[in-house]
């Protein structure tokens, strides 16, 4: 099977919402197709970011708290706007940093497909919204990177999986939360998001809730149609 261009598969969700399971069964089932793919991580990404950390911890604004004998990084940025709008920013070009060197190494690996474990819509727009209490779609930017994003979606050279998780479950499932109320409020953030870039066909929405089995499924069908489309 031959794939035209390189697209992008992005795996979303509250963590603990199976999105590392679900990316990795996508390389391989690719891998079943002929079709080389890269696998990224995109959890955590500083280069320009590292220099605000340094600050943050001298001010205490970055904490490591043990919870349930795990530490866990709390960000309390948005009580200091200076250090919240210096963070989102350099948290933003560390994103383009980042992407534009996984592009180059999947180019390199010849890799015509890469799978984002987390990526700028909507997981990293939503983690600097929590921690910096900023509007990032006030930020120049933000919006550029959403726009540029949101016509991947709509030329079909991105595939967005989102999956959608109780709050409860994810406060049954994780120990390590920072708060009780974080799976809350992300699941607010995330809906707020999803409502912007819902319109788009390239969107598959996957009930957490519901066997693995049958989610993976839907992953092999929506990405059977897609490639088929492009054969």
């Amino acid at each position: 099977m031959n794939v035209g261009r390189l697209r992008y598969i992005v795996f979303s969700g509250i963590d603990g919402s199976g999105k590392t399971t679900k990316a990795l069964f996508t390389q391989s089932f690719l891998s079943i197709l002929n079709i080389k793919s890269m696998y990224v991580w995109f959890r955590w990404n500083a280069y320009i970011s590292y220099f605000v950390l340094f600050i943050a911890k001298i001010i205490k604004l970055t904490i490591k708290v043990n919870i349930n004998n795990q530490l866990v990084i709390i960000r309390r940025y948005y009580t200091n706007k200076l250090l919240a709008y210096l963070w989102t920013l350099a948290q933003l070009m560390d994103f383009i940093i980042a992407h534009i060197f996984s592009s180059l190494r999947a180019k390199l690996y010849g890799a015509r497909i890469i799978i984002y474990d987390r990526f700028a819509i909507p997981d990293k727009i939503v983690d600097l919204i929590h921690e910096s209490r900023i509007n990032l779609f006030k930020i120049t930017l933000a919006r550029a990177l959403i726009y540029h994003f949101l016509s991947k979606l709509r030329n079909g050279s991105m595939l967005i999986i989102f999956n959608k998780i109780s709050p409860d479950k994810v406060l049954r499932m994780r120990k390590d939360l920072p708060s009780i109320n974080y799976p809350y409020v992300y699941d607010r953030l995330y809906t707020i998001i999803l409502k912007i870039i819902s319109g788009s066909n390239n969107m598959l929405i996957l009930d957490s809730g519901k066997p693995l089995n049958e989610n993976l499924l839907s992953i092999a069908r929506t990405l059977s149609m897609l490639l088929h489309h492009e054969d």
